[in-house]
């Protein structure tokens, strides 16, 4: 995230809200069809991730809402739907190969639909709901590439080490996550031990410590390496 200095009443503006909406006017392509009109939903967890306080980019404008009559999320959403759906093309100009949105433009012609409030939450949950799965299924196939590509090295490097002959016994440290699919070929390439930090047996805590790890996956993962009597778990 770049750092930069602004004024204090500018920053009392523009600085970033749970809620707002930060609406992209400048960056598009059209060489490259990507248009302008891209959204973020600024949300309670995006902004304590953050080191300091954020401004919108100046490439950016800020969409407060009048949340009496509209719940940010859904006109999120409703903003995303007219990006999706190219409607965002009639409200770009474009000059010297780069796009820029005209606001006020959009400001004039896009209408939103805007049933009663209770309504908007309904749709709101559902759609958040599918994003919520989508994202999941991102991250689980990001997670299982990751597994692929480093199950190999990892097993190559133990079966290298084992091969030595002055090498009689190999450990490894690990927080467990990607134990799991990887324990029965890192046993038959030689390993022998293995050396398991886990943070805490609170999931919510886990997560918190870890960044998001995943507390179920270090558990299936001492269990494969217990399986394999490559831990050996004392009784209390």
């Amino acid at each position: 995230v770049p750092n930069r200095f602004e004024s204090t009443k500018k920053a009392s503006r523009r600085l970033l809200q749970d809620g707002d909406i930060v609406l992209e006017i400048s960056g598009g392509s059209r060489a490259s069809d990507q248009p302008t009109g891209r959204t973020l939903l600024i949300t309670e967890s995006l902004l304590e991730s953050l080191p300091f306080p954020a401004l919108p980019a100046s490439f950016c404008r800020l969409v407060r809402l009048d949340r009496n009559k509209v719940l940010p999320r859904y006109a999120f959403y409703a903003l995303q739907d007219m990006y999706n759906s190219r409607r965002v093309d009639q409200y770009e100009h474009h000059s010297t190969g780069i796009s820029n949105f005209q606001f006020e433009f959009f400001l004039d012609q896009e209408h939103i639909y805007l049933p009663p409030m209770e309504e908007q939450v309904i749709v709101a949950h559902i759609l958040g709901a599918l994003d919520d799965k989508i994202e999941l299924n991102r991250r689980m196939n990001a997670t299982l590439e990751a597994i692929e590509l480093m199950g190999k090295g990892v097993v190559s490097l133990v079966r290298a080490a084992a091969a030595v002959p002055t090498i009689r016994d190999i450990s490894m440290t690990t927080n467990a996550t990607m134990l799991a699919p990887l324990a029965d070929e890192l046993a038959r390439a030689g390993l022998k031990r293995v050396n398991i930090s886990l943070d805490s047996l609170k999931p919510d805590t886990y997560g918190r410590l870890t960044r998001r790890g995943d507390l179920a996956a270090a558990v299936a993962g001492i269990h494969a390496a217990q399986r394999l009597s490559l831990i050996h778990i004392s009784e209390p």
